[in-house]
């Protein structure tokens, strides 16, 4: 939607009126919708784009026809539960291709500092992706191509806050690999922000590893699927997620957590 501007810290919307652009964009998703009606990503994105539209209590009732005719589709049901439409709202996040050579999105580009999942949309649905930001031209397209590469999820013995790694290698060294950690403590209240790039990671049958150069240009991706083991440590954080709420977390509280985590893990001992 050309009216919604992202930023890491606010994102805006321009024109919401009943006749503006932004309701004429959620109409079309409704003929869409109507058009389509066995397909529920289109009867999700109307929901959404009436968030958007600042149509509340519409797109609440929407929403909730989704998950009456799609009850096996878990965004729409965990977005009516954790009463979370604006904040995992798909147009609020922003568009990921991970075309060669692309320049990513600003909102992207500021975010991945080193290595961290976010939350992306592709198409008309978020998804999660691994960044990782190659800001010192270490890797060569080449190696990283001819590399073996892999993650591993791991529930951290951390339980106050949960803390959450997602750990890597990629083995353009075999006798020394290149190590990389994304931590966070994902479990938060329903529906925050947080929550959402996990919630997505653990469920996604396969994601998207990326690698930025210094500019914010797509250097390298590989379309991955998880390991048996990951797919295990999934499914027991999508059932933490289904039932658990978690507190809300200062910045300081989040780090303590993670430094607690790193003094007892080893990344190098981790069975890929």
């Amino acid at each position: 939607m050309d009216n919604v501007t992202l930023s890491p810290e606010m994102n805006s919307v321009e024109e919401t009126g009943s006749d503006g652009p932004v309701m004429a964009a959620a109409n079309l998703f409704k003929e869409l919708h109507e058009a389509y009606p066995q397909s529920p990503y289109l009867h999700f994105a109307w929901a959404a784009s009436l968030q958007v539209a600042l149509q509340g209590e519409t797109a609440a009732n929407v929403l909730a026809a989704c998950v009456q005719a799609h009850p096996d589709f878990w965004l729409a049901q965990a977005t009516q539960k954790q009463n979370a439409l604006f904040n995992w709202n798909p147009f609020f996040l922003p568009e990921f291709s991970n075309q060669s050579s692309a320049q990513v999105h600003p909102v992207i580009h500021r975010m991945v500092s080193t290595n961290v999942l976010l939350a992306t949309r592709q198409g008309i649905l978020p998804r999660a992706v691994i960044f990782l930001r190659d800001g010192s031209d270490e890797f060569a397209v080449s190696k990283l191509s001819s590399s073996k590469i892999e993650f591993v999820t791991t529930i951290s013995e951390i339980k106050t806050p949960q803390v959450v790694a997602i750990n890597g290698r990629i083995h353009d060294d075999p006798t020394n690999p290149y190590q990389c950690e994304i931590t966070q403590c994902p479990l938060r209240p329903f529906g925050d922000k947080s929550r959402l790039p996990y919630e997505l990671f653990v469920r996604q049958d396969t994601y998207d590893f990326v690698v930025l150069d210094g500019a914010g240009r797509v250097k390298y991706s590989r379309h991955m699927s998880p390991s048996g083991r990951m797919k295990g440590v999934h499914q027991r954080l999508a059932q933490m997620f289904d039932t658990k709420e978690g507190p809300n977390l200062s910045t300081s509280e989040v780090l303590n957590a993670i430094r607690r985590h790193q003094s007892i893990f080893d990344p190098k001992k981790i069975a890929y």
